[in-house]
């Protein structure tokens, strides 16, 4: 191992080890990836552990308008965990981890099933390119439809 290497890996480690590692994610991914073949395989290892959460946005409610008020019309909020997630499956893609990217998809998907998020899980799965997880989906929902004789999913419910 080359001496820059060496320090390569030496300054991610100390960043792993911050408690603020969660924030510096990106930047120990870009240390590690320039840090020949054993940082590489850290690398791996590290962007399995980055924190994936999809919980959905909190969303205000609308407040009531007064007569002669002019009402602002509010952005919809910025969903934070929307964009972590996007960020880290650009960094996949950039530093050519699609390996990892698919197996923290399937990661991601088995979590959404179990909260019975099927929806938001398939799209994981298409991503995973996990067909076998997806048959699973797809069968969930059709034995619901012929236990209950309706389809009581989160995407019919909120079109009603």
């Amino acid at each position: 191992m080359s001496l820059r290497d060496y320090f390569l890996l030496e300054y991610a480690d100390i960043l792993q080890t911050s408690p603020q590692a969660q924030s510096f994610w990106r930047v120990i991914c870009d240390y590690l990836a320039a840090a020949g073949d054993e940082g590489r395989n850290r690398l791996k290892n590290h962007i399995l552990h980055i924190s994936l959460n999809l919980e959905p946005p909190k969303i205000p409610e609308p407040r009531e308008a007064v007569e002669g008020e002019l009402m602002e019309v509010e952005e919809p909020p910025v969903d934070e965990n929307l964009r972590h997630f996007t960020e880290v499956r650009e960094a996949c893609e950039e530093l050519r981890l699609e390996g990892e990217w698919k197996t923290m998809s399937k990661i991601v998907a088995e979590r959404l099933i179990r909260k019975g998020e099927y929806g938001m899980a398939a799209a994981m799965c298409l991503q995973a390119e996990d067909s076998f997880t997806l048959s699973l989906i797809a069968e969930r929902i059709c034995d619901a439809y012929l236990a209950k004789g309706e389809l009581t999913c989160p995407w019919t419910e909120a079109d009603e």
